[in-house]
């Protein structure tokens, strides 16, 4: 998980016989008055080295003490059972977890807002077989299996479905659909881009995501000649990070390279001594 927040705390255990080497109890967290005295951000344990285990991943931003994912990882990677959860949601459905800190503190998290973003099985750090991917709403948007990184269920933006050899032929999409994409753009820009845009200044730039054959990032570019501002060459950077989970374009069966295109504006003012950054991303593609 990225780690965007400063000043977090790691508590693990080691081996006696190699203090490098965790082993045990993991839990990355930050003591904060304001949201009920701890924010957690990591839990789980590692075996010799490597995490193992069900680990649980928390919001690094507001709202705080939101579960993201939960699943299992063996061996260093994530193997078996994933759920991931959404970043933004405004409904009532409660998800409770149990955090072990040293000491003998125990954080227990009763997130009020979660609704599921996408579930399904890994295989030795690979997605496998039918994923289930699902709106902010709640509803499914797209079915894929990751064997053959085919899509076996579409709901349009239109709120058109398609199913089965009706959704094999699609254009460039994101597992997970634009609200997703949307999600992970925002993670990845995170707060770099503040120290870099001019005050009160408004930035409107579209970016290219060119996708091979095979659902591979080939590059991240800014649309048009002309060249990136210093703002679009750290937002470049930031975009190279958006984890990969592309479908390429498939068209009466085939799959091709194809690009997606996605357009950031960005707001600035000035609050007192402070600058506040508003950034809307608007994907355009489906």
């Amino acid at each position: 998980m990225r780690n965007t927040v400063p000043g977090s705390v790691e508590e693990f255990q080691v081996l006696k016989a190699d203090k490098r080497i965790r082993h045990g109890a993991y839990a990355r967290y930050q003591q904060n008055a304001f949201a009920g005295g701890v924010i957690i951000f990591e839990s789980g344990s590692y075996e010799q080295g490597k995490k193992e285990g069900e680990w649980l991943t928390f919001s690094q931003h507001r709202p705080w003490n939101k579960l993201i994912s939960k699943g299992t990882y063996h061996a260093g990677q994530p193997d078996g059972w994933w759920t991931y959860y959404q970043p933004f949601s405004s409904t009532s459905t409660t998800v409770a977890q149990t955090v072990a800190l040293k000491n003998g503190v125990t954080v227990n998290i009763n997130d009020t807002t979660a609704v599921m973003q996408a579930q399904g099985q890994y295989a030795s750090g690979k997605r496998v077989g039918i994923w289930t991917y699902y709106g902010a709403q709640g509803h499914v948007v797209q079915k894929i299996n990751h064997f053959t990184n085919q899509l076996v269920y579409w709901r349009k933006p239109d709120g058109t479905e398609l199913i089965g050899e009706a959704a094999q032929s699609h254009p460039t999409l994101y597992a997970g659909g634009k609200e997703q994409l949307m999600a992970e753009i925002h993670q990845s820009i995170g707060r770099s881009i503040i120290s870099v845009i001019s005050q009160g200044r408004e930035s409107i730039s579209d970016f290219v995501f060119s996708i091979d054959a095979a659902g591979q990032l080939t590059g991240v570019t800014l649309a048009g000649s002309t060249p990136p501002t210093r703002y679009e060459k750290v937002l470049l950077q930031a975009l190279a990070t958006v984890p990969v989970a592309w479908l390429a374009p498939r068209v009466n069966g085939n799959l091709q390279a194809g690009e997606y295109r996605a357009r950031i504006i960005t707001h600035t003012k000035a609050i007192g001594g402070n600058r506040a950054v508003q950034t809307d991303i608007l994907p355009l593609g489906e």
